[in-house]
């Protein structure tokens, strides 16, 4: 196994010190990247270990366009950003927009920059998801960036490849907040998925009683 591939496995298991001891040994593996091109910072941010985030942007990791949106780091995007206005719509390996991953992990400056360029805010992703940087935000209960999509007209009711619109996510989530702010931007709780369910079954599907009650009063 190469230092590479030892590093972005220490990473993936959370093991900050063996991250620590790595780094120390060969601080070049900041930049430890698979051969589908994963870097250490998008696994450890995927898998949610946010001190060895820390630890990797303190190393200071030549971060790509989807890695500062995944990260955060607003002012390297702007600078990936100024020096080619395309990588505003580019894909990453595994099938996102910069937006997409903005949207998912709540970076809201990130999210203003990228709209404020051109991002197109209804992009399908290219991977088993399908969806738009709006279900991405949903899902992971990001709402204040579900308003600011909103807010800049993402489509409220354009479906996934699956045809889940962004209130059939957050039916299934539970989430009474998101449910409302969808239903404030003109979700329409009659739409149906692939498996013809709209919002309201799921609810009560997965046992969620009071946003059940909160979408029965927008189904009739």
């Amino acid at each position: 196994m190469s230092d590479a591939q030892k590093m972005l496995q220490t990473v993936q298991a959370g093991d900050l010190a063996g991250v620590k001891q790595l780094l120390a040994a060969d601080p070049a593996l900041v930049n430890a990247r698979s051969a589908n091109g994963i870097s250490a910072i998008l696994l450890a941010v995927y898998h949610g270990h946010q001190a060895i985030v820390d630890l990797l942007l303190a190393s200071k990791p030549e971060l790509n366009v989807f890695e500062a949106a995944t990260a955060g780091q607003v002012e390297r995007l702007k600078t990936w950003i100024e020096s080619d206005a395309g990588l505003v719509n580019s894909y990453s390996a595994d099938g996102w927009t910069p937006l997409h991953l903005a949207a998912f992990f709540g970076h809201e400056p990130c999210a203003v920059q990228l709209v404020a360029n051109g991002a197109l805010l209804n992009a399908l992703s290219k991977n088993s998801n399908g969806n738009t940087p709006l279900h991405a935000a949903v899902v992971n209960r990001k709402l204040d960036m579900v308003k600011f999509l909103l807010g800049a007209e993402a489509d409220v009711n354009l479906p996934t490849q699956f045809g889940w619109t962004a209130l059939h996510l957050a039916a299934h989530g539970g989430s009474r907040e998101m449910i409302e702010t969808l239903m404030m931007f003109g979700a329409d709780a009659k739409a149906k998925n692939d498996k013809g369910q709209t919002a309201l079954e799921i609810a009560r599907e997965r046992g969620h009683q009071q946003v059940a009650e909160l979408l029965a009063q927008y189904s009739g």
